[in-house]
């Protein structure tokens, strides 16, 4: 194993991890933004942070509303909008040795929410964008979900005079087109209204804290393996997004390091990751974007004795709960299913699912890297 390599890729203390609020009209994230700031700072970060591209945009006089710009070129002011400060944020050099955090209020995701899936192609197009690129900018979205759905009596428009939905419906219509304009990205927590919203904005908090290794996880994941005909198709009914996966292993000199690359598509279009993953938990995870070179380059240290893992991977979600389908290339019959929770006692539910469904969450051959081994015979 090439060591420098390792360093190059993750040893940059001023890597600036981008963390994107968002959710649906109502859901408290202006509210919940400067808290987050605040435990951010008392806890050693620099902390960057990118406002809201429509709210800006509409204070300056550009609205739909007010027929002053159509759709189409009001979203485009938007992504200029947040094109520029993105690229602004990132080209600074910072005199700190301080770890940094960009919070972004929405992203350019976001965008994919108020117009048609042409339109949005047609205007990422415009910017030389794919949509790999632009999920590959954010390393986690915190997904705050609207007052609309569990907080009724919580949602209004009095402080926020730009919103736009003025109902309850109005308000579930978007943050269901919110939800599933972000499916496809590797990193997403809901973060929904069964607590009180004092409760709830600590609840976003924790789950930037746990993604940066600053506390204990609260966070679990629940693995399952289903048949493969019937259950993509009682997904259809949830519009997933996917995702092609390449994933190889690293020859690693230390039993207690497992290093990882994934290489991921869409419709012929790639975007690269390394991963550092540290068994023991005592580091956590960590994993950083690299150029098409790098990955070559890596590549070359691959770990022989571990077959590359091909599989198209499904986004979807169902009562506020993030899933992935892996469909491994090498399996004709079954899939792998996994659910994101915070509660740990939570019943994974799919009442229109009459197939097998075996939970396999502690089952250490079903993990990607012993896959990558010998492939289970239970997914032949």
């Amino acid at each position: 194993m090439k060591k420098s390599n390792e360093r190059y890729i993750l040893g940059k203390n001023k890597t600036l991890k981008k963390i994107v609020l968002t959710g649906g009209p109502g859901a408290g994230k202006t509210t919940a933004l400067p808290y987050c700031i605040e435990c951010l700072l008392s806890a050693g970060f620099e902390v960057v942070v990118i406002s809201e591209g429509a709210t800006a945009v509409m204070n300056s006089g550009i609205s739909v509303k007010s027929n002053v710009v159509d759709t189409i070129e009001f979203q485009r002011s938007i992504m200029k909008y947040q094109l520029f400060w993105e690229n602004m944020v990132q080209s600074i050099s910072y005199k700190t040795d301080r770890p940094l955090v960009l919070l972004l209020d929405r992203c350019m995701i976001d965008n994919k929410a108020y117009i048609t899936k042409e339109e949005w192609e047609k205007l990422i197009a415009e910017f030389n964008l794919s949509e790999l690129d632009i999920f590959s900018r954010y390393d986690m979205i915190v997904h705050l979900v609207t007052a609309a759905y569990g907080a009724e009596y919580a949602y209004s428009c009095d402080n926020n005079i730009q919103r736009g939905e003025k109902t309850i419906e109005e308000a579930r219509k978007t943050e269901e087109n919110i939800k599933s304009a972000y499916y496809g990205h590797l990193n997403i927590m809901y973060i929904d209204n069964s607590t009180d919203f004092e409760m709830k904005k600590q609840r976003v908090v924790n789950s930037i804290f746990e993604y940066l290794n600053l506390a204990i996880p609260s966070i679990w994941q629940k693995k399952y393996i289903v048949d493969k005909k019937s259950f993509l198709n009682i997904i259809n009914k949830f519009n997933p997004q996917y995702r092609d996966v390449e994933q190889t292993y690293l020859v690693s000199s230390d039993s207690n390091i497992e290093r990882r690359l994934r290489k991921i598509g869409l419709e012929g279009q790639y975007v690269y990751y390394y991963t550092v993953k540290y068994r023991d938990n005592s580091i956590g995870t960590k994993e950083q974007s690299i150029t098409y070179e790098m990955y070559n380059l890596l590549l070359k240290e691959a770990d022989k004795t571990r077959s590359t893992i091909k599989k198209r991977r499904y986004y979807f979600s169902k009562d506020y709960i993030y899933y992935t389908v892996d469909d491994f290339e090498e399996a004709e019959n079954k899939l792998v299913l996994e659910a994101r929770i915070s509660d740990k006692n939570a019943n994974i539910e799919f009442k229109e699912y009459d197939g097998s469904f075996y939970e396999v969450t502690d089952n250490e051959k079903y993990l990607n890297y012993n896959i990558a081994k010998e492939f289970p015979k239970q997914l032949k």
